[in-house]
């Protein structure tokens, strides 16, 4: 007895409906939107579901907000500037704010990033993305991209306790968009980072003090090392400062102390001065100095350094007439962050009007170059590094395994 034959299934033919974007055969490099928005997704959902996600945010905001009430009350009580000026303790309580917002967000995103690839790989989901159509890039770029969206949160919670004290301070809103913007892309570039060495390494625990070691290495160790370099870097040379003050024609050199002398230095066929008029005097003496400039690019990282660039320049002249902007220390750290840079520049040096006679006009008195360019671009070279680290370290299959490293 014969068995009867059973007719196979024909094929099922493809549908009306739209092809799928996520096709087969997959490129270790390859980007589409579909497939970020598939891995963003992802991340956000298991970020959202977890009540621990509130509580930090809800914390976070009371704490900056209570720290910069705190700065704002003290410095009424004390009255620094005699006046119990609202500007002044708005100043202060923005930069000092700023600054400890900048600390607080690069130390907490770590957290947020450096175990996105080893903590799935941990949980053993990571092989389940790695089957998938999904490339290693996508799968990079939608980790960087949740965290760092987690991270835009944070910074947007502690807009509402710097925002008030900008405006007591006479900030301008350009001004606070920049600082925003600079903490932003930073926050982005700590997070490929963060993602970068949890692709290196094989415990969570271990990228995320790795990565808060780079921060405050950035923050704190460099900034030690370039204060420690200051006295090898010193040097004996002759300075000359120019002061703004009325003539007295019974000098026009006066020596006043050995290695020391102030002198009026006339263009060639002008007239003498006035007894009383108004005279750049050149004032010139051997003096030490340190070379800054030499292990100035060490700081070129630091975060607060970066942050502080985006503040509006201070002009030297307007402190030596005594007019001093607001308590604001990120444009004073900015000033002297540009002194650093080039402390022999003539802006340190010159205080005279322009035009009156005396007046070094062969001398450059602008001041230094802004340094967040160059600062920014190290971050990015960094963060690019690691991005393309844990990218190559997803693909599949994968050539070498470390030891107790769980696939699936």
């Amino acid at each position: 007895m014969t068995a009867p034959t059973v007719p196979s299934p024909a094929p099922a033919s493809p549908g009306p409906g739209p092809a799928p974007s996520l096709t087969a055969g997959t490129s270790t490099w390859r980007l589409r939107p579909q497939g970020l928005r598939v891995v963003i997704g992802l991340e956000l959902r298991q970020r959202v579901r977890s009540k621990r996600w509130y509580v930090a945010l809800g914390l976070w905001f009371l704490f900056l907000m209570g720290m910069s009430l705190l700065i704002l009350a003290s410095y009424l009580v004390l009255d620094l500037d005699g006046a119990g000026s609202l500007r002044g303790a708005g100043g202060l309580a923005f930069s000092l704010g700023t600054l400890l917002l900048v600390f607080l967000q690069l130390l907490v995103l770590p957290a947020l990033s450096a175990g996105a690839v080893n903590g799935d790989r941990t949980a053993g989901t990571l092989a389940t993305l790695q089957a998938t159509l999904l490339s290693p890039a996508e799968i990079v770029a939608g980790k960087v991209l949740a965290s760092w969206i987690v991270g835009l949160a944070f910074l947007a919670a502690a807009l509402p306790s710097i925002a008030p004290a900008a405006l007591l301070s006479g900030a301008s809103p350009l001004y606070l968009l920049r600082i925003m913007v600079m903490l932003a892309l930073l926050s982005l570039l700590v997070t490929m980072l963060g993602v970068g060495l949890s692709s290196l390494l094989r415990r969570p625990l271990g990228s995320v003090v790795l990565t808060d070691l780079v921060v405050i290495g950035a923050m704190v160790i460099l900034p030690v090392i370039w204060a420690a370099s200051l006295p090898m870097l010193s040097v004996d040379r002759e300075s000359t400062d120019y002061y703004q003050q009325p003539f007295d024609s019974d000098w026009m050199q006066v020596g006043t102390a050995p290695g020391h002398e102030a002198t009026v230095v006339l263009p060639p066929g002008s007239p003498e001065p006035q007894p009383g008029d108004q005279v750049c005097v050149a004032e010139t003496w051997e003096t030490g100095g340190v070379r800054s400039e030499i292990s100035a690019p060490l700081l070129w990282v630091n975060p607060f350094v970066l942050v502080a660039d985006m503040a509006p320049q201070i002009d030297p002249e307007e402190l030596n007439a005594g007019s001093e902007p607001p308590l604001d220390l990120l444009r004073y750290l900015q000033l002297g962050m540009r002194w650093a840079s080039d402390p022999t520049s003539g802006s340190w040096s010159v205080h005279c009007d322009p035009g009156v006679p005396g007046y070094p006009e062969d001398l450059d008195t602008s001041l230094p170059g802004p340094i967040w360019p160059m600062g920014l671009a190290a971050w990015l070279l960094l963060g690019g590094a690691s991005a393309a680290t844990a990218v190559l370290r997803l693909r599949v299959p994968m050539r070498r395994i470390g030891s107790g490293t769980r696939i699936a």
